[in-house]
């Protein structure tokens, strides 16, 4: 008996079908699924069994991912499932580590609409030029991986330059805004808090 060989989609067939604007749901193989919306959006979609139920991951767009490498992609995760890892569950996770996650510019942008509007102006004042510098220096970092190590490199080289109540103003800016990236849980502790500059006994720890 002659063996039966498995169709594929192809690029013409899927260019077909966005240019007749209907709702597709078609196979590729081995779960892979073209799919087209009533809005037109095309889209690859893997579908899978993982514990005994039918699972389903978003793989990518189309034509942002063509068809070879939607079957590249896919053969990846189906690899990852074979080895017990729930594919769809692991990217649900992952984005919701990602939106958890702020960068220091971020949370300054959170924190100036949400909080430096309700202190006294003369805070705002004192502490718009500190913020300024935190964020050009830390702007990119994600908040949960700054440092104690970070905040002494940067709080001592202010001292070094511009002497102790400098690193001092710097230093209850950045914890002023630590304080409320832990209440808003994007950071599990304060580096900033009652740091103390480490140059000679002749300058006094630095305090809230």
């Amino acid at each position: 008996m002659a063996k039966r060989l498995r169709k594929h989609l192809s690029d013409v067939q899927i260019r077909a079908w966005i240019s007749a604007g209907a709702i597709v749901s078609k196979s590729d193989g081995d779960g892979l699924t073209f799919t087209l919306s009533d809005s037109g959006v095309a889209s690859w979609v893997l579908r899978y069994r993982f514990a005994g139920r039918r699972r389903e991951l978003h793989v990518g767009r189309y034509p942002d991912m063509g068809l070879s490498d939607a079957r590249a992609e896919a053969s990846k995760h189906r690899l990852s499932v074979m080895k017990g890892v729930d594919v769809a569950l692991e990217k649900q996770r992952t984005k919701a580590t990602q939106r958890a996650s702020w960068t220091v510019r971020e949370l300054l942008r959170d924190y100036e609409k949400k909080v430096l509007g309700t202190l006294a102006p003369v805070t705002v004042k004192n502490r718009l030029g500190p913020l300024a510098e935190f964020g050009q220096r830390f702007g990119t970092f994600a908040v949960k991986d700054i440092s104690y190590d970070d905040a002494h490199s940067w709080l001592e080289g202010i001292a070094d330059a511009n002497g102790y109540h400098a690193a001092n103003n710097r230093r209850k800016a950045a914890a002023a805004v630590f304080k409320y990236a832990v209440s808003r849980r994007k950071a599990t502790a304060n580096p900033f808090h009652l740091f103390r500059l480490l140059h000679g006994p002749s300058r006094p720890p630095l305090r809230s």
